[in-house]
């Protein structure tokens, strides 16, 4: 079944919030870095042109210690683009609908939850995040 409109208000928020988080531990780890012209730039966000300068500033950061929160960013945006473009919720191997269920435990899922088992099990041998 499709998500309604309050589902997705619901999974968009929380998208929202996890974003945020993810913000707000990057900038905890460029604060004890000393990696204060990041912050600055971090600090920029909320419109456009900050959310696209911010993105821009994560991409370019090249460090072990950010590569994980980093990646979930990336998922997050990639996830508010599918909302925009009206495939969230849409499995990107079957075209079935991801479950709700699925989604508000990973609200980045790009497959439903019996292509990610396959996903899983075909590409078991290659480092690749699951989505």
């Amino acid at each position: 079944m499709p998500l309604d409109k309050k589902q997705i208000t619901l999974l968009e928020q929380e998208l929202d919030r996890r974003y945020a988080e993810l913000l707000d531990d990057i900038r905890e780890e460029l604060s004890q870095s000393g990696d204060s012209e990041y912050i600055e730039l971090l600090g920029r966000g909320g419109t456009d042109a900050g959310e696209e300068a911010v993105r821009d500033l994560l991409w370019g950061l090249n460090s072990t210690l950010y590569d994980r929160h980093i990646r979930q960013i990336r998922e997050i945006e990639l996830a508010r683009q599918r909302m925009r473009e009206g495939l969230y919720g849409v499995c990107a191997d079957c075209d079935e609908d991801i479950s709700f269920e699925r989604l508000r435990a990973r609200p980045t899922a790009t497959r439903c939850i019996y292509c990610q088992q396959q996903h899983e099990r075909t590409h078991a041998h290659v480092a690749t995040p699951n989505l």
